[in-house]
């Protein structure tokens, strides 16, 4: 399959989502290194999401994820395979490397120069059998979910 290909699964991950319920999301809040008020923000807004392919320069093939919510509002690009420096919403920097393992799109963050201190997780999305985004979030031991329904 050719970088360009995707198999119908992976094209499900493209679209408008809006988070529907989140499973353990504090616990991995905490293990990130979130503060209690900022988690209590986190544990509140339900974001929408808008998975697309690409991005600001089609012809790289890039990917854009853009996350609004009554918070704040982040845009991020990446291609699939590249290392990137990435700032996260909540004000962490990271290396973060998006590769796809089968049909998970998964989101591996390094720590970056800038912020040494950062804890870095694995962040994978992949569509479920009932149609929502699933992010999976990981950090150490802990493993959370959120659950997106499509909204377009």
């Amino acid at each position: 399959m050719s970088s360009d290909e995707l198999t119908p699964k992976q094209q499900a991950i493209v679209g408008k989502w809006l988070l529907d319920r989140a499973e353990n999301f504090d616990e991995y809040m905490k293990g990130i290194g979130i503060n209690a008020i900022k988690r209590a923000i986190g544990n509140r807004i339900k974001p929408t999401v808008v998975i697309s392919r690409g991005g600001s320069c089609p012809q790289l093939q890039l990917w854009k994820v853009s996350v609004k919510s009554t918070f704040k509002n982040e845009d991020w690009e990446f291609g699939i395979g590249e290392r990137t420096k990435r700032n996260t919403i909540d004000g962490r920097c990271f290396l973060t490397t998006v590769t796809w393992d089968g049909d998970v799109l998964v989101e591996k963050q390094e720590v970056c120069n800038e912020d040494p201190n950062a804890v870095p997780s694995t962040i994978r999305r992949s569509v479920n059998d009932d149609g929502e985004l699933v992010a999976e979030c990981l950090v150490g031991d802990v493993v959370a979910k959120r659950f997106f329904k499509r909204v377009d």
